[in-house]
């Protein structure tokens, strides 16, 4: 057992295996590594680009000291008709210019004896090509390709021509494949790295995220078993804290529920108890032969057995207005007609007891469509509520009128109210306020839940609260009908 005004928490270690977790960390884990891996293609592909560009680029900066001598030899031919001589004549300015600058840092091999002699250059680095202001290619390879650069060749401030290079086709020596091969094993390094950093992250987070679900579900099964004294201790500000909260306060209106039911049960028990005892006693007695019978005794019967019957029809109405089953007779009516004359039977009884009621009615008339029967049930619960719990001398005074679509029945008198901390419980059902001045202390603790079941299921509402003459305010408000009222 729990002691009294002391909310246990769940809290503690808890275990971190199970399914959820490790659906969670591979559906986490599978993110990273197909965004790490991404991430690794994509940027080396980007830095390949890149130094392939760096590479090409160097190739054209490389023929920029014979820019000048070529572009005389373009301006030469302007038709694009070149001897074989003239060709000669511009590989060997690509052999002078380009072919040194590549291999500057090595010295020329040995000449071999008997050795053929061979041209010291065949043609242009791979991927770079000279073309005319046409746009004919004298020498390289076709310079059509989307992933070309091109520096134009001008002479005389006119352009004569330009070097193109394909991106795709630009030489690559050993120092440059080295380097390459270096920013690969960086990046995938690096990668491994995060990818591993990720993992664990992925880890963590997938344990934090299941460790108050677990709380949650060890508090839930706490609750499965009627201990709702329970609360999950979750301090967290995200969704998962939010809806730790959302369990705690559902928690604790099942425990004021329960607590409700049980003192619900008890004020129904001792109810009952009165009047079966004194029927029993007056039976015994008259068995005994200790009373006769008479027409006296008899008549306290009666009365006894019909506080049973109230008692038992009003939970009875309860019932079928949780399950739907409460039937309604509805029928048109003016609100201020139908309201005046249920107070009016009701005058008597409440002058009797030092109560008046003035009754205040709008110009406009109030058409509703309600079941007569039920509103006067609900209107006699509330004055009946009234006339044992006021304080004498009473006034009551009742205002009937119209705002918008809804009709308005206030009912307020003169005192005294009730605590602030329970007018919004007046209604719910099984409350019983337990102090001397309480207006729903004894009885069953229906009446009111009733009055709420009914103006609910016409399609209204009914709420309570303090007036500013320290008395009680109970406002119904009902849609208004469209159709005429009937004829009283």
């Amino acid at each position: 057992m729990v002691m009294a005004g002391k909310v246990p928490e769940v809290s503690g270690r808890v275990a971190a295996g199970g399914r959820l977790a490790r659906t969670l960390f591979i559906a986490m884990a599978a993110v990273a590594i197909i965004a790490v891996g991404l991430y690794a293609l994509v940027s080396q592909y980007r830095v390949h680009e890149a130094f392939r560009r760096y590479l090409a680029e160097d190739v054209l900066d490389r023929f920029a000291p014979s820019s000048d001598e070529l572009g005389a030899l373009l301006a030469r031919h302007p038709d694009g008709e070149w001897t074989p001589a003239e060709r000669r004549e511009l590989l060997d300015l690509f052999a002078r210019n380009i072919q040194p600058a590549r291999f500057r840092s090595a010295p020329p091999p040995p000449a071999r004896p008997h050795a053929a002699r061979l041209p010291r250059w065949l043609g242009p680095p791979p991927g770079l090509a000279v073309i005319d202001a046409a746009g004919r290619v004298i020498v390289g390879p076709d310079a059509r390709s989307e992933t070309l650069i091109r520096r134009d060749i001008e002479y005389n401030g006119q352009t004569v021509g330009a070097l193109v290079i394909d991106l795709r086709q630009a030489p690559v020596d050993q120092m440059a494949s080295v380097f390459l091969a270096n920013v690969r094993r960086s990046f995938t390094v690096s990668a491994a790295l995060a990818l591993l950093v990720a993992l664990l992250l992925s880890a963590i987070l997938a344990r934090s995220l299941l460790r108050p679900l677990k709380r949650l579900a060890v508090a839930a099964g706490r609750w499965q078993q009627r201990d709702f004294e329970v609360r999950a201790d979750i301090d967290r500000d995200d969704e998962l804290g939010q809806l730790a909260r959302q369990f705690n306060a559902m928690a604790e209106q099942l425990q004021q529920h329960e607590r409700l039911q049980r003192q619900w049960l008890s004020d129904v028990a001792h109810e009952l108890r009165t009047p079966l005892t004194i029927l029993q006693g007056q039976i015994e007695a008259m068995i005994d032969g200790v009373r006769e019978p008479s027409t006296a005794g008899l008549r306290e019967l009666l009365d006894q057995a019909a506080v049973l019957t109230r008692i038992v029809e009003d939970l009875q109405q309860l019932s079928a207005a949780d399950q739907g089953r409460l039937t309604l007779r509805l029928a048109h009516a003016d609100l201020r007609q139908m309201t005046s004359a249920i107070v009016a039977g009701f005058e008597a009884a409440l002058r009797s007891s030092d109560v008046t009621v003035a009754v205040t009615v709008s110009d406009q008339p109030v058409p509703v469509c309600l079941d007569k029967d039920r509103f006067a049930q609900v209107l006699s619960n509330i004055f009946s509520n009234i006339e044992r719990y006021a304080t004498r001398p009473a006034r009551v005074v009742v205002e009937i009128g119209r705002q918008g679509s809804e009709g308005v029945l206030v009912i307020e008198d003169s005192g005294p109210g009730v605590p602030e901390d329970v007018v919004d419980l007046l209604f719910d059902r099984f409350y019983r306020v337990e102090t001397s001045r309480s207006r729903v202390s004894g009885g069953s603790g229906l009446g009111l839940a009733i009055c709420r079941s009914f103006i609910e299921a016409h399609g209204g509402t009914i709420t309570a609260s303090n007036s500013i003459a320290e008395g009680l305010r109970i406002e119904i408000r009902l849609p208004l009908d469209q159709k005429e009222p009937d004829d009283e």
